[in-house]
């Protein structure tokens, strides 16, 4: 079905709407907040709905803004590396299992040189925090490699 253009009857009422808008925006601001505050329950349900609906679209979305704020990357870029590496981690090469209490399995997690900032993969859960806790010093996660097969050798 082919949209209808718009009439100058209706362009006229929308920008007189606006312009309505804009002139009694205080009063009609405050309306609805006494309404809202009238209809609490309502707002909860609609609000509700809302994100049930939306659940999904909801949380890529905060996942892509949050990649883009915390690393400089694209959800697509993201998706690019979680791709290349096959879906698993680049440390242990294999694939999250910390799940979320949804039940759902989380996202690898995006490493980084917190130095440069420049992201270098994506790591599982488990990896990204050991890398943490070693301080991402290369030295010192050679020593405890070397502790690790020393240990299977009965050295230590």
């Amino acid at each position: 079905m082919a949209k209808t253009a718009k009439t100058p009857r209706a362009i006229a009422r929308k920008a007189s709407a606006a312009e309505v808008y804009r002139q009694n925006r205080t009063a009609i601001l405050a309306r609805n907040k006494t309404w809202r505050d009238a209809n609490k329950e309502r707002m909860k349900f609609l609000g509700m709905r809302w994100m049930e609906k939306n659940r999904d679209a909801r949380t890529t979305s905060c996942f892509a803004y949050s990649l883009q704020q915390k690393f400089g990357i694209t959800l697509e870029y993201y998706d690019r590396l979680f791709e290349a590496q096959g879906g698993v981690c680049a440390v242990c090469g294999r694939p999250e299992t910390i799940r979320h209490q949804s039940g759902a399995v989380a996202r690898l997690c995006v490493d980084h040189d917190h130095t440069t900032g420049e992201v270098r993969g994506l790591l599982c859960r488990h990896c990204n925090l050991a890398l943490g806790y070693l301080r991402d010093d290369p030295e010192i996660i050679a020593r405890a490699a070397d502790y690790v097969l020393g240990a299977k050798r009965g050295l230590t």
